[in-house]
């Protein structure tokens, strides 16, 4: 079998083989994602290995460059780039982040986006990916997103005392512990 050459199988899932020999299965509705985003010619790459559990009946498959996420209550999701970098330095889907919930969505001035259970990630070419969650998301949210004001994100969330302040091309928030408030400055 050529390397990289898919093979149909007869229950409709896919077998890769990689350079070194090995084959991979894609199945199901990460298949779905996978051919979507252009199967084995896309940014992924090849799979790397087969797909396997994680928690709360998740599936993930490794590819090349990125991974396709799957639970019953998600859908099936590509993480890849420097979003999938951020993802794996919070801790992948056992993080606050939680599982994708959607792939990137365009944005205006080159950004992107990806929905998570617990927060949105951003990226741009300037400001990098950055996680936006919790009380600061949700007021980042009512003064419209990246379209505010404040633009994009250009950093997480860090401690300042009293509280956790995050970083924005045109400003700041931060959320005071004491008085479960969050300002802008």
């Amino acid at each position: 079998m050529t390397p990289g050459a898919p093979v149909r199988n007869t229950d409709g899932s896919t077998t890769y083989t990689g350079p070194d020999g090995r084959t991979s299965v894609v199945k199901g509705a990460i298949q779905a994602a996978y051919d979507a985003a252009g199967a084995g010619r896309s940014r992924l790459g090849l799979p790397d290995g087969d797909e396997f559990p994680v928690r709360d009946g998740g599936r993930v498959q490794r590819f090349d460059r990125g991974l396709v996420y799957w639970t019953p209550a998600t859908g099936a999701h590509v993480v890849e780039g420097a979003i999938r970098e951020l993802y794996a330095a919070r801790g992948w889907e056992n993080s606050p982040l939680g599982y994708p919930t959607s792939d990137e969505i365009r944005l205006r001035d080159g950004g992107v986006v990806q929905r998570y259970q617990g927060a949105l990630v951003y990226w741009t070419p300037g400001t990098g990916a950055q996680d936006v969650k919790g009380a600061i998301g949700e007021r980042y949210a009512t003064l419209g997103w990246e379209n505010s004001p404040l633009g994009y994100p250009r950093s997480g969330e860090y401690a300042v005392p009293g509280g956790v302040r995050q970083d924005y091309q045109r400003g700041s928030m931060t959320y005071e512990w004491a008085t479960r408030r969050v300002t802008l400055s």
